[in-house]
């Protein structure tokens, strides 16, 4: 099952909560993505959300199969509460686009076991331990790394790319 909405601007809490057999879901003009968006949508493996600048609490809540995320205009992985992002949420999760975030705050990804590449074109700052045991990264793409803190990449024996060029 997908999800295209292409004029729609705004979407409630939990609007697709349980719906365990969406596969796919894509939004070109919602902003925000509101309280327990996918709360428990298993089947979920792939969303892409151009316009989405913030984020909410539970959005990916037990969404076991999420496999790619693209927020390209995402501004910040704390929550509208305060609370970040929490990939342990998202166990299979692989790829991570969203290349208007300047900052990764402390352990953003630690233990994202499968996490695979990340688009952050506009970052500037890796908190410490943010991809901590991602052993299976392979790639980053940047545009405006400045900071990297402690221990931020320790165990990703995997990774082979950091391009940080003037795009």
């Amino acid at each position: 099952t997908s999800i295209s909405l292409d004029v729609c601007t705004q979407i409630g809490k939990g609007a697709f909560a349980e719906c365990t057999e969406l596969e796919y879901f894509n939004s070109f003009r919602i902003t925000e993505f509101p309280e327990n968006l996918f709360y428990n949508c298993d089947a979920l493996s792939y969303v892409s959300a151009s316009s989405v600048e913030l984020l909410s609490d539970g959005i990916f809540d037990n969404c076991d199969n999420l496999l790619t995320l693209k927020l390209n205009s995402l501004l910040s992985l704390e929550s509208d509460s305060g609370n970040h992002f929490i990939p342990v949420n998202c166990p299979k999760l692989a790829q991570f686009w969203a290349d208007s975030l300047t900052e990764l705050p402390d352990g953003a990804f630690k233990n994202a076991e499968n996490l695979v590449e990340v688009s952050l074109l506009a970052l500037e700052k890796v908190g410490k331990e943010a991809f901590y045991g991602c052993y299976l990264l392979d790639t980053i793409n940047s545009t405006s790394i400045k900071y990297i803190g402690d221990y931020a990449f320790y165990g990703c024996t995997g990774l082979v790319n950091i391009n940080v060029s003037d795009a």
